[in-house]
This record gives structure tokens, C-alpha cells and sequence, in this order.
């Protein structure tokens, strides 16, 4: 509800005014908040944060010119340079300046600039370029472009960005056998293999899933896909002295409505773990 119950009159008034003032700066034109831009000093310590967020939609829209973008990609130039050049208290301010320029220029203008944050020597700038690739999908370029960044910083968290945006297809088989036995946490890992599954079955998808069983049931789980059903029944005895991976067979054959299979290892589980014996 636009009011609460708790809203006195006045209170309502003062917040319909308040809605007055931005249906006004809404009608602004593109060309008319790029100029209170320019006459405001726009600098990293005034972000003007309702100005930029009016001007994402305008771009978001593909309302906007060549002239235009050009502008906005000097100001981030600009903000990279003053970056360098103010003292460290301030440069937070330029590096959320940055990030919000960025997240409203087109993908393939901002990208290059995202890029370019990672291998800088503050973390903070760092942390742009990632909170960018977090936000944005990505293409099988850059998936490509951050796999050879990897490889010169090892920043384990760039697999994290790839493991959040691959597609099938967008790393060669040997790269992508790379990435996944780099990634750490098997989460990320699952979610790369989810993306295999979901796609034809070729001969080094059902490799992966043979090298990585506890990650590829975890992934038939999750997507309730018993396309790789056989070969995670083939696994099964991998895991028989892990009663965590145990579970987590179950789990999944659970979610794809494998009563026959589930009944089957159930026996073997309990030949494998006599309970009545374990219990006494």
C-alpha cells in the first residue's frame, strides 16, 4: 500500500510532494540531466545519484545518442584518472562512482573498463570489476577473457564469475576441464555442470560427471533431470563409504522420482550397513 495506517494527513501530503518532485525530474530529457551534470561540477564527491539512475533508463531504453554515450564514457575515463590522482580517503567515493557509470553504459562499452579494475593494485577497484561481472551475463568472450585472467592473477573468485554466466560451448573441453578442478567450492562446480546436463550429453560432459559424482548428483537434484540417472546408479558404490555422498544420492533420486532405483540401493546400503547390527 502507498500509505501506511499509522500515516497522518500531513504525512501523506508531504510524501505526494515528494512524489510531485520526481514525476518532475522524470520528465527530464536525456540531454537535460547530462547537462545538470555538467553545471553541477559533476565530480567523484557528488555522485548525483538520482541523475545517473535516470539516465540508465534512458539507455536501458535505447533513448539515447552516440554524442550522449561518448559523454558519459569521458566521465568514466575522468573518474579513473581522478582516481589515481585524490587522497586515499576519498578514493572510495570514485571507485562507487565508477561502478554506478558502469552499470549504466551499455555491456559492450563497460566492459572493457570492468575488465581493466581487476588487475589494479587496490582491492577496491578490484572489487568493481567484480561486483560488475556479478550483475552483468555474459558472452563467450569475455567468459574466455576472464579464464586468461585467471590464469595471470589465480584470483579464485574469477571462477566464481565464470561458473555464474557459462554456457555450453563457451570454453574449450581442455579449458573447461581446467576451471573445474581450480574451482574450490563444489557449489560453483555443481553449477557448471548443471549447465552440461542440460545440454547434449557428449563425451566429455559424461566424463566431468564421472570425474565429479558427488557434484553431478547434487546437479541432477537440483535440476529434478534424470537424464544422467545411469551414471550416477553406476557411481554409487564410489560412494559407499561416505554416508554424507550416501545422502545425497537419495536426495536426488528423490527429486527425480526414482522409486525402483532408490529401492534397489536401499538394499545395497543396508547390506553395506547392517543398522539392527550397527545399533546394538
Amino acid at each position: 500500500m502507498r500509505f501506511s495506517k499509522y500515516d497522518t494527513q500531513e504525512t501523506k501530503i508531504k510524501k505526494i510532494e515528494k512524489d510531485i518532485e520526481r514525476a518532475k525530474f522524470n520528465c527530464l530529457t536525456l540531454n537535460e540531466l547530462i547537462e545538470l551534470l555538467k553545471i553541477s561540477s559533476f565530480s567523484i564527491f557528488n555522485h548525483c545519484e538520482n541523475i545517473l539512475n535516470r539516465i540508465g533508463d534512458y539507455i536501458y531504453l535505447k533513448k539515447h545518442t552516440d554524442i550522449q554515450i561518448e559523454y558519459l564514457i569521458s566521465l568514466v575515463e575522468r573518474t579513473i584518472k581522478e582516481g589515481e590522482e585524490i587522497p586515499s580517503k576519498y578514493r572510495y567515493k570514485s571507485d562507487s562512482l565508477l561502478k554506478k557509470l558502469l552499470r549504466i553504459l551499455p555491456s559492450e562499452i563497460s566492459y572493457k573498463y570492468a575488465m581493466s579494475c581487476f588487475k589494479h593494485r587496490r582491492k577496491a577497484r578490484r572489487e568493481v570489476g567484480f561486483n560488475y561481472f556479478k550483475r552483468n551475463s555474459q558472452c563467450k568472450e569475455s567468459i574466455n577473457k576472464l579464464l586468461e585472467l585467471y590464469r595471470e592473477t589465480f584470483d579464485k573468485r574469477i571462477l566464481e564469475l565464470i561458473a555464474r554466466n557459462y554456457k555450453v560451448g563457451f570454453l574449450e573441453p581442455k579449458d573447461l576441464n581446467f576451471v573445474l578442478s581450480e574451482i574450490e567450492e563444489g557449489y560453483w562446480r555443481t553449477r557448471i555442470i548443471e549447465v552440461l546436463i542440460e545440454g547434449v550429453l557428449e563425451e566429455n560432459t559424461i566424463k566431468i560427471i564421472n570425474q565429479y559424482p558427488y557434484d553431478s548428483t547434487y546437479a541432477m537434484g537440483r535440476l529434478e533431470d534424470d537424464s544422467i540417472l545411469p551414471i550416477i546408479i553406476d557411481s554409487f558404490e564410489s560412494f559407499a563409504s561416505d554416508l554424507e555422498s550416501i545422502g545425497l544420492v537419495f536426495w536426488a533420486l528423490g527429486k527425480v522420482g526414482a522409486k525402483d532405483e532408490i529401492n534397489k540401493l536401499a538394499k545395497m546400503f543396508y547390506q553395506c550397513y547392517p543398522v539392527e547390527e550397527i545399533r546394538k
